[in-house]
């Protein structure tokens, strides 16, 4: 095959395949000259243990994915892979059944997010990120590379809690940039500040000025005169004593 046109067109033809969703940053019309090309692939059955294939199309790079029809009635929720079934965009389907499972899942997302992070997930996000800048503090002149990578991996997950916290759907770091930078300008200034800082002293305040906006809605990190106690990860079982 020459194209990824030519790949969708051969895809269609197949008799296991009941749908074709695309998803991620391109589309089939789109100009391929940059990034990759995202398809899932619902089949009848999955024949060999392979739920993934890369390769290169006309210098494009193609991740191919697949999943069973079966698969797709019994999700209940889509998370991780499966929640890129949000954004995608059918392009095959010729019964309808795809459209129908996206429809219904989508609904049962409208619902989840509807719903209040429990106190012990809020908990849990408040002590985390204080909990690594303890981690760091004396330790950037003894362990510089250690500390360098604990506030990398701190501003990774801050800038996924910033949506678990504002339930607003998290999908992937190129979207979640994109957001940030329309949407909170003082927080995607920090966080092109923290990146070009070539000190650690510059990182540790970044990360605490970035930390203290992300986390404004649920008043902020851990205070030093808070004491928190976890729960077994149930709704309410936060104890928190000023």
């Amino acid at each position: 095959m020459r194209t990824v046109r030519d790949l969708i067109e051969e895809l269609s033809k197949h008799n296991q395949v009941l749908g074709l969703i695309e998803f991620g940053s391109k589309r089939l019309f789109d100009d391929f000259t940059t990034g990759d090309y995202d398809l899932l692939v619902i089949l009848e059955r999955l024949d060999y243990p392979v739920t993934s294939l890369h390769f290169y199309v006309e210098n494009t790079p193609v991740d191919l994915n697949f999943r069973t029809i079966a698969q797709l009635r019994g999700l209940e929720a889509a998370s991780g892979f499966e929640s890129a079934l949000f954004d995608g965009n059918v392009i095959y389907d010729p019964t309808g059944e795809i459209a129908q499972h996206v429809r219904r899942l989508d609904e049962k997302r409208a619902q989840s997010r509807s719903r209040q992070l429990a106190e012990d997930d809020v908990a849990r996000i408040r002590h985390w990120h204080k909990h690594v800048l303890d981690k760091v503090e004396g330790r950037t002149d003894s362990r510089p590379t250690f500390s360098d990578f604990l506030l990398g991996a701190n501003i990774f997950w801050l800038i996924e809690n910033y949506f678990r916290i504002r339930r607003i759907e998290y999908k992937g770091p190129k979207a979640a940039f994109d957001y940030i930078e329309q949407s909170e300008p003082e927080i995607y200034s920090r966080i092109q500040d923290f990146y070009l800082a070539n000190n650690l002293e510059q990182k540790m305040r970044l990360t605490r000025e970035l930390a203290e906006l992300i986390l404004r809605p649920v008043n902020g990190m851990w205070r030093d005169d808070e004491v928190l106690a976890f729960g077994a990860g149930k709704p309410n079982s936060l104890v928190a004593y000023h």
